[in-house]
């Protein structure tokens, strides 16, 4: 079967069991940021960038996460972005709290990757409130907005068509496959993550 998707790592990284899931081992292959030349990405269809990655190393890259894009491929970005290797989203803005109201998770459309995922199992893990996202970054315009954050509805996941033709799907927060071993709803955002990128290949194999 082939591997599809490329997921990037840090030594340490909080995979949250992705890489050993029995679902994603026939699709996933991992390499180490400093082990990255960018050349690899020629190889693969999507590359995932996880919260703990050295995104100044991603920046030196950078040329080869454009070129990935114009030939109309998808990146999955978790995160707190703190250098720019994406072009079209802002810096990260960290949020004020005030009670837990500032953390409640709102829906804004349906998704295949949130689809029978609770947001109260999003807005807590291990009895902590806070722990899907706690801040946004900036999107750019004629963006798909999936859910906002708090009172404030600041968008916290959400996607977008680059102007070369790539995806972006953005979350600005823990990765969504750090929940994948839950004993909750939000378990299934791992996997629902990983069926939504193998049915977005197949629709761009039919089109493309």
């Amino acid at each position: 079967m082939e591997k599809f998707i490329l997921y990037i790592t840090t030594s340490g990284e909080m995979s949250g069991g992705l890489l050993n899931h029995i679902e994603a081992i026939p699709y996933i292959d991992s390499i180490d940021i400093y082990d990255f030349t960018g050349e690899e990405l020629k190889n693969y269809d999507v590359f995932l960038i996880g919260t703990d990655v050295d995104q100044r190393m991603l920046l030196e890259k950078k040329n080869y996460l454009d070129e990935f894009l114009s030939r109309k491929k998808t990146i999955v970005f978790c995160g707190a972005l703190a250098y720019p290797f994406l072009d079209e989203i802002g810096q990260f803005v960290k949020m004020n709290y005030i009670d837990f109201s500032d953390y409640e998770i709102n829906p804004a459309i349906k998704h295949p990757i949130w689809e029978g995922v609770e947001p109260k199992d999003m807005m807590y893990r291990k009895g902590v409130a806070g722990f899907y996202s706690r801040g946004y970054n900036p999107p750019p315009q004629n963006v798909k907005i999936i859910n906002t954050l708090g009172r404030s509805k600041h968008p916290i996941d959400y996607e977008y068509i680059t102007k070369d033709g790539g995806r972006v799907l953005v979350h600005c927060g823990n990765n969504l496959w750090l929940f994948i071993n839950d004993k909750t709803t939000a378990s299934k955002m791992g996997t629902n993550l990983l069926q939504y990128l193998k049915d977005k290949r197949w629709v761009k194999k039919l089109l493309w």
